[in-house]
């Protein structure tokens, strides 16, 4: 008869915790709930809010999760990325390098951050953060297309169409290092008929 009791109190304590878990936003938000200064938490639905478009409450979470613990790399990141989409971009770079003074071994944050240098015409800086997005991890596609775009844009043809092909040989048939080189590749055709 204990046996019952105890087993019937387990069935409905389960079924009480298994609410929290119906979906991502749920389970988040009774972690938050659960530990309010916890930064995985605050991190994790900031960026299902932000998936869900809701900006502003996914900024105060990932600024609370930096209240929390301010060198949370993630939380860092994905409020760049969030103040980049909003084209806050000096703030956002501040938030990529904080990120990477924690963790700079990060192909994402580099990219990212060669994004928003690029914006603002920090060439250089913009470069060097590509390169080292592709030696970090040179199968990934999206710093090639977007280091050949850095070089397009700058009618550096020879160099744009270098990098497409390099990104092809370690990602083949991605369609944006395609469609990019197929551009370079007609820009520079056009500007040679023109010079010709």
């Amino acid at each position: 008869m204990v046996g019952a009791v105890v087993l019937g109190l387990l069935a409905v304590q389960t079924a009480r915790q298994a609410t929290a878990y119906e979906d991502l936003e749920t389970l988040w938000r009774d972690t938050v709930e659960k530990n309010p200064t916890g930064w995985m938490g605050l991190v994790s639905l900031g960026a299902i809010m932000k998936e869900k478009g809701e900006l502003t409450e996914a900024e105060a979470l990932y600024r609370r999760a930096l209240e929390s613990y301010p060198d949370a790399p993630e939380a860092h990141y994905n409020l760049g990325v969030l103040l980049s989409d909003q084209q806050l971009n000096v703030e956002a770079i501040k938030h990529y390098r904080a990120a990477l003074k924690v963790k700079p071994v990060d192909y994402g944050t580099h990219n990212n951050l060669g994004l928003v240098l690029d914006r603002l015409d920090q060439l250089d800086e913009a470069l060097r953060h590509y390169q080292i997005a592709i030696d970090i991890d040179p199968k990934r596609p999206g710093a090639y297309a977007n280091l050949g775009v850095f070089f397009a844009k700058r009618g550096r043809l020879d160099d744009a169409i270098a990098v497409f092909k390099r990104g092809l040989e370690r990602v083949p048939n991605d369609p944006n290092i395609s469609a990019g080189l197929q551009r370079a590749t007609m820009m520079k055709r056009a500007a040679e008929k023109q010079n010709g």
